[in-house]
């Protein structure tokens, strides 16, 4: 089925019904309202069984990003002065949601059972507002190497108030004191 079709239909139920006609602009919008819908409730229950996986196959994509450092800044922690630094990458045009996050590391130099060239792995965690705070104060849950995590946010980079200059972000809070650079995959 075309979205033609779709919209002759949709035309033709309004008849039945004697209710008034929708204008093609406007039903492209309720149309695209409800697919964003479709696909928004699909992703959250991604990965419940194989039914809601599928939904979703065509959407899926890999992206791997290379980070760019932000801020490096010495923070106080319980265990005192702990050199922490921001990564931040751009997403996507066609960003929609992000499914899980990966930090691949590339050890620069021999950093104890790691040699230099070394790649390794680390899942990152999502790490919400609320939490943010609390995970930069918390020494058991501080960011590191082993333990990174993602915070997702706007950066409107135009001067205008459309949504067509603004760039989706996310930012890997990790601990530099190993001297690996991460590189992200969304």
């Amino acid at each position: 089925m075309t979205t033609r079709q779709l919209y002759e239909g949709v035309l033709i139920e309004l008849n039945k019904e004697n209710a008034p006609n929708i204008l093609l602009e406007d039903f492209n919008y309720f149309a695209n309202k409800a697919i964003n819908n479709y696909v928004n409730k699909r992703y959250n229950i991604y990965d419940v069984n194989q039914q809601t996986t599928d939904d979703l196959r065509v959407l899926k994509a890999t992206a791997l990003l290379k980070p760019t450092l932000v801020t490096d800044y010495v923070g106080m922690t319980m265990a005192g002065n702990n050199k922490m630094a921001t990564y931040e990458v751009i997403m996507p045009p066609d960003y929609l949601h992000i499914l899980n996050c990966i930090c691949i590391y590339s050890v620069k130099k021999t950093y104890k059972c790691y040699n230099a060239g070394d790649t390794w792995r680390s899942a990152a965690r999502r790490l919400t507002a609320d939490m943010y705070s609390q995970v930069l104060d918390n020494f058991w849950n501080k960011p590191t190497y082993k333990r990174p995590y993602y915070y997702i946010h706007n950066v409107n980079t135009s001067k205008d108030t459309s949504a067509s200059g603004t760039v989706t972000r996310a930012t890997v809070p990790t601990n530099t004191k190993t001297d690996e650079t991460p590189t992200t995959t969304y």
